[in-house]
This record gives structure tokens, C-alpha cells and sequence, in this order.
């Protein structure tokens, strides 16, 4: 083969190469974390339930940082954590804004017309968590199911108008979403979380055997062209 011919050769595989989406590089493979798909948008259209449990996520929080590792599902806050940062929430809001308080005496008014009392213990993604009376374990009761909350001073607020304070990042979530790190597993309060994207898991080791297998092709190859350049023409025979 001609030194033009092994070099056409060379950028074939190449192309190849990089149209079935692998990285090489010569004498290595790239295995960087895929960047481009574009994230989905919370709470809007509940993309923490197209997130399953084991995948790699970036998550793009309100203060403009980024947190990246593998999603290990929802992490819930005790209770006595939640209460201190929902209670600085109400105090933050405009006059015009109110938020039941958390306790004894409150009032799920459901879809269906029927009331429900109970212990509010706080509310989660898309959910309020409620301890019904007579109960002594609490349950999550979906949004979608529910036209308002209120409290026992008979202060209320809507579905529509908490999912506008979940958006907005002005309402605490006693849910967090754990991300698994180097560094250890991080509990991301979910209203400081504005978008959340898959990342592209690294190659696998097989993936990589053959990528280093391709790219030492390629170095060969390259090699041979360049021997056959500076001899003029086919290389000497022993």
C-alpha cells in the first residue's frame, strides 16, 4: 500500500471512530463525562421522577453551582431539622403570602371535596407530608389530590400557589436528593435545585480495551505512512 493510501486509511478509521461516538487518542481513550443534553426543569415537570435511582446526574442549583454524582434517591430531613427552616421561609415571605403552620389541627381539603385532619409535618416534592389523626405514621399525600392546606387558625394556601413557592425556591422541602460523591454522599435540598441533567456514565472497561486497541492501530499505521515518506517510497526489504 502507498503512503497515500495508508493515510487515507488512517483518517477512515478515524472517522469511524468518532462517528460511533467514541473518544481516542493516540496511545490512550478519552472517557469524559457527556455534557450536552440539556437539563430538565424542576419542579415544573417533576423531572426528579424521570431520575432513577444508580445514574449519573449534574444537578444545577439557584447559587449557580453544580453538583455532580451518581442519584441515590430521595433523603428525608427528621422532622426537627425541617421545622427551623420552614419556620425562617414563613418569616421571609411577602405579607400577602401565607403558609399554614406546621403542627396539630391541620386540614387537607382533597380534590373530591373530602377534608382530612392531621399533624402537618411539612411538605416534599410535589407532596405535603401529613400525620392523619389516629395515625401514628405519617403519609405522603400527592398534590394532585389536594386543593388546599390550612391550619388550625384557619390560615390556607392552594395547590397552585404552593407549587409556585416550590419553583420559586421560597419553600423548604423536607426531602433532599442524595448524591453519592468521592468525597461521600451529599443531601441536596431539593428547592436550591433548579435543573437536573443525566451525564453519560464513563466507558466501560471493555469499551476502553477496544478503544486502545483501535488507537494503537492508528499509531501504527500512522507510523508505517511516516516510514514510507522518509524512505521515498516502500519500505527496504531485509
Amino acid at each position: 500500500m502507498t503512503s497515500r493510501g495508508i493515510v487515507l486509511t488512517v483518517a477512515a478509521l478515524a472517522n469511524a471512530v468518532v462517528q460511533s461516538g467514541c473518544t481516542v487518542a493516540l496511545g490512550g481513550v478519552g472517557a469524559a463525562i457527556d455534557r450536552s443534553q440539556q437539563p430538565w426543569n424542576l419542579p415544573a415537570d417533576r423531572a426528579v421522577r424521570k431520575v432513577k435511582q444508580g445514574e449519573m446526574v449534574e444537578l444545577w442549583l439557584r447559587d449557580r453551582q453544580t453538583v455532580a454524582g451518581r442519584y441515590r434517591g430521595l433523603r428525608w430531613f427528621s422532622a426537627e431539622a425541617y421545622r427551623p427552616r420552614y419556620e425562617a421561609a414563613r418569616a421571609a415571605l411577602r405579607p400577602d403570602t401565607v403558609l399554614p403552620a406546621l403542627g396539630p389541627g391541620a386540614r387537607l381539603v382533597h380534590s373530591s371535596g373530602r377534608v382530612s385532619t392531621g399533624e402537618l409535618v411539612g411538605f416534599g416534592p410535589e407532596c405535603v407530608n401529613m400525620l392523619a389523626d389516629g395515625s401514628g405514621t405519617p403519609r405522603l399525600v400527592p398534590l394532585d389530590d389536594l386543593l388546599s392546606v390550612e391550619d388550625r387558625e384557619n390560615r390556607s394556601v392552594s395547590r397552585q400557589r404552593l407549587r409556585e413557592l416550590m419553583a420559586a425556591g421560597h419553600l423548604p422541602s423536607l426531602a433532599g436528593l442524595a448524591i453519592e460523591r468521592e468525597t461521600g454522599t451529599d443531601n441536596v435540598e431539593y428547592e436550591k435545585v433548579v435543573g437536573i441533567r443525566q451525564l453519560k456514565e464513563p466507558s466501560r472497561p471493555a469499551n476502553m480495551l477496544f478503544g486502545a486497541a483501535i488507537g494503537l492501530v492508528i499509531d501504527v499505521m500512522a507510523v508505517l505512512a511516516l516510514g514510507q515518506e522518509s524512505f521515498g517510497g516502500e519500505l527496504p526489504r531485509p
